[in-house]
């Protein structure tokens, strides 16, 4: 993966430093890149299907004031799924704003929406004072979860607050990185991939 990132051309742009750099071209991986035809019949319809499931996610998200869960079929704080799926429909209603060739690349008001109920999701339900492994099943709160944080910051970073990358990522520290050690197989892997991206995200020579 790491040598299928790293051979992407990358936008000089975003090059501030080198994790810049790295970011950008995870960017480029997971988003297609700049040279892809957004009409070519083979992307056409992969778009329309990003812009269906983006649209659908933006449609029925709760956005109002007050609010205690971002969608009434996701709403308990006792089925984990519930924290990851929530992150997962975030995840592609973004990818859905930063890919070319979609009605919704670059609308404000589901950047806006994003923002918020990441912010939501950081304050009520995935932070450092919810106990480690969270509730019902691990991998929801050590690789799920994590991943769709990882992308998401990714494909919007330069609207992010430096407060908001480091919250995001301080509470994958301490739900995932952890017990990165402790897991084997494709886990493991999962594991390595979340560490990686964060410390590039967060510049950390570390990680």
């Amino acid at each position: 993966l790491i040598v299928n990132i790293i051979a992407l051309p990358i936008n000089p742009t975003y090059a501030a430093d080198e994790y810049d750099t790295l970011r950008a071209k995870i960017y480029d991986f997971t988003t297609g890149g700049p040279t892809f035809d957004p009409v070519d019949p083979d992307i056409s319809g992969k778009i329309t299907n990003i812009t269906a499931l983006a649209q659908t996610n933006w449609d029925t998200m709760n956005k109002s004031a007050g609010r205690t869960y971002l969608w009434s079929d996701m709403a308990t704080t006792t089925e984990s799924e519930h924290v990851s799926g929530s992150y997962q429909r975030l995840e592609a209603m973004t990818l859905a704003y930063v890919t070319r060739g979609s009605s919704l690349q670059n609308n404000a008001s589901l950047l806006a929406d994003i923002i918020s109920a990441m912010d939501w999701m950081y304050t009520n339900r995935y932070n450092t004072s919810v106990p480690k492994r969270g509730y019902d099943n691990w991998f929801d709160w050590q690789i799920s979860s994590p991943l769709s944080i990882n992308n998401i910051t990714t494909w919007i970073y330069s609207s992010l607050t430096s407060t908001q990358i480091n919250n995001w990522h301080a509470v994958i520290d301490y739900q995932a990185l952890q017990w990165g050690t402790g897991l084997t197989g494709a886990n493991r892997v999962w594991a390595c991939n979340i560490k990686i991206t964060s410390g590039i995200i967060v510049k950390n020579s570390a990680k």
